[in-house]
């Protein structure tokens, strides 16, 4: 017997799909680019002057790409290299909250931080912050994010149909004996 053959999911999501194996690296891509973008803006935000948002909200979406990146991550080591199968259900439910808490955070931080879309944060102290540097890594990291955001809704809608077809697929069953079913 070869034990490196794969088995069959016993699900019938077809999660190993190439456009789902793209739309989570993209996914892990748009993740890492907003989580190293906003990383690097929460020390830099000490040094301007009263820009009315502070780091306070980078945090919040720097977590919730974080969370983005490591479910991503999480299928990929699991279906591709493990050869575990994942229940539909997971993916919906897991896929929503990434998309979830990425809308909720992102969205918030764009509201606060629109004002400074096309200029720069004034400096504390009268020295260089950089400041308009500042407003435009912010900007990207969160484009990142509500692309990222985009994706995982993406990927929570293909989830929606694999339950659903998932569940239909049980309910066709018909039991002819005790332990034997036909399809």
């Amino acid at each position: 017997m070869n034990s490196t053959r794969q088995k069959p999911s016993p699900y019938f999501a077809n999660d190993r799909h190439r456009a789902l194996l793209s739309l989570r690296a993209l996914s892990i891509l748009t993740s890492l680019a907003a989580l190293s973008t906003l990383a690097w803006t929460i020390p830099v935000h000490e040094s301007v002057n009263n820009d009315g948002v502070g780091s306070g909200l980078t945090p919040g979406v720097v977590a919730s790409t974080a969370y983005a990146f490591l479910w991503s991550t999480t299928v990929l080591i699991l279906r591709y290299i493990l050869h575990i199968p994942i229940h539909p259900g997971v993916y919906l439910a897991l896929d929503f909250i990434a998309f979830g808490i990425l809308a909720g955070c992102t969205i918030v931080m764009v509201i606060m931080i629109e004002p400074f879309f096309n200029s720069s944060y004034s400096c504390a102290g009268g020295n260089d912050c950089h400041g308009g540097l500042l407003a435009r890594v912010e900007w990207f990291g969160a484009v990142m994010g509500l692309v990222c955001c985009a994706i995982h809704f993406g990927l929570f809608v293909w989830a929606c149909w694999a339950t659903h077809m998932q569940r239909m697929l049980q309910k066709r069953r018909v039991l002819v004996a005790p332990g034997k079913e036909v399809a």
